[in-house]
C-alpha cells in the first residue's frame, strides 16, 4: 500500500492470495480493506462509524473475524465475508472483546474477554454466533490467544510479578 494513509494490522489469507488490513484516513474511522497479494484489486470491506481492528482470516478463507468499537469505547467481535458482505456481530460485552483467532476447522473463534477493567479471560464462540465457552478463570489477565492447527490454544497470563505463556486443549 502507499499514499497519505495509515495502514496496519495485516493478515494474509490462508491461500496466500489476499491480504486484509486496517486503513486509517484523516478524519475517518479505521476501516477494513482487502488487497490481492500482487497489489491489485484494492477493496474497502467496511465503511461504518465504528473503528475496526485486528482482522483474522478463518483457516478455510471464508470469513474474516475482527474487532470493532461500540459507542467509541468498547470493542466487540464480528465476522465478514472476504467480499465485504455478510457482516455479523458475534459478541456483546460491557467492557471489551478482542484478539480473535480461528480454530483449525473454522467453526470457532477464541478471543480475549475483559470481565473487569483489569481482568481478562480466554473464551471461544461459534463462528455463526451463539453461546460462549470460558476457557480460563484466573484473577490475572489472560489475553492474546493463538489457536493452533492441532487444537491447542496458547495465551499470555499477565500479573504483577510478570507474564507466562499458557496452553490448553480446546476440545
Amino acid at each position: 500500500t502507499s499514499g497519505s494513509v495509515n495502514d496496519f494490522g495485516p493478515a494474509i489469507s490462508p491461500s496466500g492470495a489476499r491480504l486484509v488490513f486496517v486503513r486509517r484516513r484523516s478524519g475517518r474511522h479505521d476501516d477494513l480493506w482487502r488487497l490481492d497479494i500482487d497489489g491489485t484489486s484494492l477493496r474497502r470491506l467496511s465503511n461504518t462509524d465504528a473503528a475496526e481492528a485486528n482482522p483474522a482470516w478463518a483457516r478455510d478463507g471464508e470469513l474474516i473475524a475482527f474487532e470493532f468499537q461500540v459507542a467509541g469505547r468498547r470493542s466487540e467481535l464480528a465476522v465478514v465475508e472476504p467480499d465485504g458482505t455478510g457482516r455479523r456481530r458475534l459478541t456483546n460485552n460491557t467492557i471489551d472483546d478482542s484478539d480473535p483467532t480461528w480454530s483449525a476447522d473454522s467453526n470457532r473463534i477464541a478471543f480475549t474477554r475483559y470481565v473487569t477493567r483489569t481482568n481478562a479471560e480466554i473464551y471461544t464462540i461459534a463462528a455463526a454466533g451463539g453461546s460462549l465457552r470460558r476457557l480460563t478463570d484466573h484473577r490475572a489477565a489472560d489475553h492474546s490467544p493463538d489457536w493452533s492447527s492441532t487444537g491447542w490454544i496458547a495465551w499470555v497470563r499477565s500479573h504483577a510479578s510478570g507474564s507466562q505463556i499458557r496452553l490448553v486443549r480446546a476440545d
